[in-house]
Protein backbone atom coordinates (compact mmCIF):
# COMPACT_ATOMS: atom_id res chain seq x y z
CA UNK A 1 0.00 0.00 0.00
CA UNK A 2 1.53 3.18 -1.30
CA UNK A 3 0.78 6.68 0.56
CA UNK A 4 -0.89 7.92 -2.59
CA UNK A 5 -3.54 4.63 -2.34
CA UNK A 6 -4.22 5.73 1.05
CA UNK A 7 -5.03 8.94 0.36
CA UNK A 8 -7.31 8.08 -2.69
CA UNK A 9 -9.14 5.41 -0.22
CA UNK A 10 -9.35 8.25 2.72
CA UNK A 11 -10.23 10.92 -0.30
CA UNK A 12 -7.69 13.55 0.75
CA UNK A 13 -6.20 15.49 -2.45
CA UNK A 14 -3.94 17.53 -0.89
CA UNK A 15 0.06 17.21 0.73
CA UNK A 16 -0.95 18.77 4.21
CA UNK A 17 -1.02 15.70 6.34
CA UNK A 18 2.23 13.08 4.15
CA UNK A 19 4.16 12.95 6.71
CA UNK A 20 1.38 11.91 9.34
CA UNK A 21 -0.37 9.72 7.00
CA UNK A 22 3.05 7.98 5.89
CA UNK A 23 3.80 7.30 10.13
CA UNK A 24 0.14 5.98 10.38
CA UNK A 25 0.56 4.04 7.47
CA UNK A 26 3.88 2.30 8.83
CA UNK A 27 2.75 1.66 11.99
CA UNK A 28 0.00 0.01 10.60
CA UNK A 29 2.09 -2.43 9.05
CA UNK A 30 3.78 -2.96 12.08
CA UNK A 31 0.56 -3.63 14.17
CA UNK A 32 -0.21 -5.91 11.61
CA UNK A 33 2.70 -8.08 11.60
CA UNK A 34 2.52 -7.79 15.18
CA UNK A 35 -1.04 -9.56 15.24
CA UNK A 36 -0.64 -11.86 12.98
CA UNK A 37 3.24 -12.99 12.77
CA UNK A 38 5.76 -11.82 11.05
CA UNK A 39 5.03 -14.14 8.25
CA UNK A 40 2.30 -12.83 7.28
CA UNK A 41 1.34 -12.22 3.12
CA UNK A 42 2.00 -8.30 3.28
CA UNK A 43 1.05 -8.76 -1.00
CA UNK A 44 -2.94 -10.00 -0.60
CA UNK A 45 -5.45 -7.43 -0.63
CA UNK A 46 -6.61 -8.49 2.43
CA UNK A 47 -3.49 -7.53 4.07
CA UNK A 48 -4.02 -3.78 2.14
CA UNK A 49 -7.99 -3.66 3.32
CA UNK A 50 -6.51 -4.14 6.93
CA UNK A 51 -4.17 -1.56 6.49
CA UNK A 52 -6.65 0.91 4.89
CA UNK A 53 -9.34 0.00 8.09
CA UNK A 54 -6.99 0.43 10.85
CA UNK A 55 -4.96 3.50 9.18
CA UNK A 56 -8.61 5.14 8.55
CA UNK A 57 -9.76 4.22 12.44
CA UNK A 58 -6.83 6.38 14.23
CA UNK A 59 -6.86 9.07 11.33
CA UNK A 60 -10.97 9.65 11.74
CA UNK A 61 -10.76 8.80 15.98
CA UNK A 62 -7.51 11.12 16.90
CA UNK A 63 -8.59 12.18 20.14
CA UNK A 64 -7.05 10.70 23.19
CA UNK A 65 -10.34 9.73 24.64
CA UNK A 66 -13.71 8.36 23.79
CA UNK A 67 -14.29 6.10 20.77
CA UNK A 68 -10.99 5.49 20.10
CA UNK A 69 -10.01 3.01 22.14
CA UNK A 70 -11.71 -0.27 20.52
CA UNK A 71 -11.17 -1.26 17.17
CA UNK A 72 -14.40 -2.46 15.60
CA UNK A 73 -15.17 -6.14 15.12
CA UNK A 74 -14.70 -6.48 11.67
CA UNK A 75 -11.26 -5.45 11.64
CA UNK A 76 -10.28 -8.26 14.43
CA UNK A 77 -11.60 -10.70 12.14
CA UNK A 78 -9.72 -9.58 9.02
CA UNK A 79 -6.53 -9.98 11.48
CA UNK A 80 -7.28 -13.24 12.47
CA UNK A 81 -7.75 -14.28 8.58
CA UNK A 82 -4.91 -12.50 7.78
CA UNK A 83 -2.83 -14.64 11.26
CA UNK A 84 -4.05 -18.28 10.17
CA UNK A 85 -4.44 -17.74 6.07
CA UNK A 86 -0.12 -17.65 4.88
CA UNK A 87 0.96 -16.74 1.41
CA UNK A 88 1.12 -20.22 0.03
CA UNK A 89 -1.37 -22.02 2.19
CA UNK A 90 -3.74 -24.56 0.69
CA UNK A 91 -6.36 -24.50 3.06
CA UNK A 92 -7.30 -21.06 2.55
CA UNK A 93 -7.05 -18.69 -0.64
CA UNK A 94 -5.45 -15.35 0.23
CA UNK A 95 -6.20 -12.58 -2.32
Amino acid sequence: MTLDDLKLSLKIDNDDEDIYLQSLLDASAIYIKNGCGSDVDTTSKLYSLAQVMIVTHWYENRELVGKNDTLPFHFQTILTQLQYCKAGDTNGETI
